[in-house]
This record gives C-alpha cells, sequence and structure tokens, in this order.
C-alpha cells in the first residue's frame, strides 16, 4: 500500500484564541463530503512541510501561513493508500480567509465555507474519519471520539 505524506493546519481566530479555522470539504468530495475540518494538503516529492503550508495558504486560503510548532502526527488507513499526517499550528496573514472561487481541477480538496469555531466543533469530522480531525481532538485534549484512533500521539 502506497504512503500519502500530508499536513494539517491549526489556525487561532486573531480576535478569540478559543477559536480556530474550520473549513467545510464539499458534498461532492470523494473521502469526507459535506465534512468541518481543517484546512489540509498532501506534501508532493521533494517538498517541505513549509512549502507545502505556503502552497495550501495561497492556494486555498487566499494568503501566507506561518507554521509554528507541530502538535501531533498520525497515520489511517485509507482506500488505496496509507494516510500520513503532521498537525501543525499555524498563523494566518490577514484577518480571515479568502476561499478561491471555482478552484479545482488539479486533484485538490477547495473548500466551500469556513467559520472560527471551537476545537469540539471538529467533533463530527473526526467521528466520520477525519484523520485532521482527530489530531487536533487529541493535541486539545478533547481526545481522538473516532474508532479510527490515529496512531500518531499528540504533543
Amino acid at each position: 500500500m502506497s504512503m500519502v505524506r500530508a499536513i494539517a493546519v491549526v489556525i487561532p481566530d486573531p480576535r478569540d484564541g478559543a477559536l480556530l479555522l474550520a473549513v467545510r470539504r464539499p458534498d461532492d468530495d470523494a473521502e469526507l463530503p459535506g465534512i468541518w475540518g481543517l484546512p489540509a494538503t498532501t506534501v508532493r516529492p521533494n517538498e517541505s512541510d513549509a512549502d507545502a503550508a505556503a502552497r495550501l495558504g495561497a492556494a486555498k486560503l487566499g494568503s501566507t501561513l506561518t507554521l509554528g510548532v507541530m502538535l501531533g502526527e498520525g497515520t489511517q488507513a485509507r482506500a488505496g493508500h496509507e494516510l500520513s499526517m503532521t498537525l501543525y499550528a499555524t498563523t494566518l496573514g490577514v484577518p480571515e480567509p479568502s476561499l478561491p472561487v471555482n478552484a479545482g481541477g488539479d486533484g485538490s480538496t477547495y473548500y466551500d465555507g469556513w467559520r472560527w469555531a471551537p476545537v469540539s466543533a471538529l467533533s463530527d469530522g473526526a467521528k466520520r474519519g477525519s484523520l485532521c480531525c482527530s489530531l487536533a481532538l487529541q493535541a486539545y485534549g478533547a481526545g481522538a471520539q473516532s474508532g479510527r484512533a490515529p496512531s500518531g500521539r499528540g504533543r
């Protein structure tokens, strides 16, 4: 089974640090339709996590991202591959994201909504199999809340 590396980012609300940026995957998403989760991207071959975060910020959130400390990591079996994900604390270069309109066609998942939400808002995504949601809940002490807990440990 092939391994796919990805990163996900926790972006706190600049006005209320108790809230974080949650993004909604479109209803036609192949793996996790309609869930609220965290911004994430696949790390390309020979790409650093910082470069992947810069690409994520520019392409999916309309801003720069500054990668901070690692919060956790884990793996998960997916259809046809194993997902290895690292979760980072991150700051957004603008007060609010700007989601691209009519994005897609490059194989990436683009989001159809965003909101500032408490970490508990990720519970449904974790229950539905989102690794980034499970990692964030672990990192914030809320537990994996999912039958598919990641193999990595939150930090």
